[in-house]
């Protein structure tokens, strides 16, 4: 069951491989509000795939590991874009993607999810990003703060 997502986000994505997807690699804190259960933070590393189907919708991806607790946890969905997504600088999107976690306590779940990047120095590729997903069934919430760097790959994408 849970291969179905990425089924389904791979079925919207095939029409637009003709746009390279966006990977970047990147540094955050990770902040988990489990409702009744003690609250969790951890320090990750994560990696991020973007690809965008129109200006303003994209098929999302991501994967981070936690270096306190020792966990990988990954997401897969679509986001709408309410800024251009080809104007660099500032962005801001909403969306749903399914959670998927190594240890319990995390979520592992559909979420709704809202998140923000912004490009501080135009002459850098940095991007400071914040995200927050709230899970559908549980309500736990997570907020992610941190950097990333664009990777680029053969064929000129980022």
């Amino acid at each position: 069951m849970k291969i179905l997502p990425l089924l389904l986000c791979l079925l919207i994505a095939v029409p637009a491989m003709a746009n390279p997807p966006e990977v970047s690699v990147g540094a955050q804190g990770a902040w988990f509000d489990q409702g009744d259960l003690e609250a969790q933070r951890d320090i990750e590393a994560s990696g991020r795939a973007v690809l965008s189907l129109t200006p303003h919708l994209s098929a999302v991806g991501g994967i981070a590991y936690g270096f306190s607790n020792s966990y990988v946890r990954g997401s897969l969905g679509a986001r709408a874009t309410v800024t251009d997504n080809a104007a660099h600088g500032f962005s801001i999107g909403v969306g749903f993607a399914r959670h998927f976690e190594s240890e319990p306590g995390h979520l592992d779940e559909w979420c709704g999810e809202a998140g923000v990047g912004w490009q501080p120095f135009s002459s850098s590729p940095l991007l400071a990003t914040a995200s927050c997903s709230v899970g559908l069934d549980t309500s736990r919430r997570l907020f992610t703060a941190g950097v990333t760097y664009p990777i680029h790959i053969v064929g000129g994408a980022r």
